[in-house]
């Protein structure tokens, strides 16, 4: 027996998540990707973290949110 379900969205709100330019607004960043990545490659990109983390180049999790919350109006 084949299942079926009928779903009512409310127009508005359809047309606001149609209009989110979220693709626009993604940075174009290069992240590690570890399957591609020598174990001294992924070593050398944990330190840089570490690194960071030491020299004290860090953030909230709370100001990391707040701040994409702002920057997407959400």
């Amino acid at each position: 027996m084949a299942r079926s379900s009928n779903l009512h969205v409310q127009s508005d709100v359809k047309k606001q998540a149609e209009s989110i330019p979220l693709a626009e607004k993604l940075p174009e960043t290069h992240l590690p990707d570890l399957r591609g990545m020598t174990q001294q490659q992924v070593d050398a990109e944990l330190e840089r973290g570490y690194v960071d983390i030491v020299a004290g180049r860090t953030r909230s999790a709370g100001d990391v949110f707040a701040a994409i919350r702002e920057e997407y109006g959400i």
